[in-house]
């Protein structure tokens, strides 16, 4: 299954590993990626491919996009308002941004009145969830949670 992750940082980066390891093709997005040269590199080395634009998302997903946000709840707005103009009716966007449940309420009626679905993921794990795991607590809606169950 492919997924984008917005944020390579050490949560998003982790996490993208992991699921590059269980066979999943795994994209990664990250604003510092155009001023540090090097963090091409060392996402690539944990097995994600790193892409330049979110204009990019049209060619990796033949259908429905997964898209997993991994940045501080501060930036997950942010990201939403770059994003919003390349998603499309089925989509599925996950805040791994652990946010208080009340701006993810928010987020997702928004995203809901364009048929684009929203899961709220609380992570936990830190820099052992690299290794050990990661705990992950997830709300929304069943059918959306049905589809992206094998990435979780």
């Amino acid at each position: 299954m492919e997924v984008l992750i917005v944020g390579t940082g050490l949560m998003g980066a982790g996490m993208g590993a992991r699921l590059a390891e269980r066979g999943h093709q795994v994209y990664g997005y990250d604003k510092r990626l155009e001023s540090d040269p090097n963090l091409k590199e060392e996402i690539m080395k944990e097995g994600i491919t790193p892409i330049s634009h979110y204009a990019q998302m049209k060619h990796i997903f033949p259908n429905r996009k997964r898209i997993l946000i991994s940045v501080p709840d501060g930036a997950v707005d942010s990201v939403l308002r770059e994003i919003k103009p390349f998603l499309s009716r089925g989509d599925i966007v996950m805040d791994g941004g652990n946010s208080d449940y009340l701006d993810t309420r928010r987020r997702a009626a928004s995203l809901r009145r364009r048929g684009i679905y929203m899961l709220g993921i609380g992570v936990s794990g830190g820099v052992d969830g690299r290794e050990m795991g990661y705990c992950l607590m997830v709300g929304g809606k069943p059918y959306a949670y049905e589809i992206v169950k094998p990435l979780l």
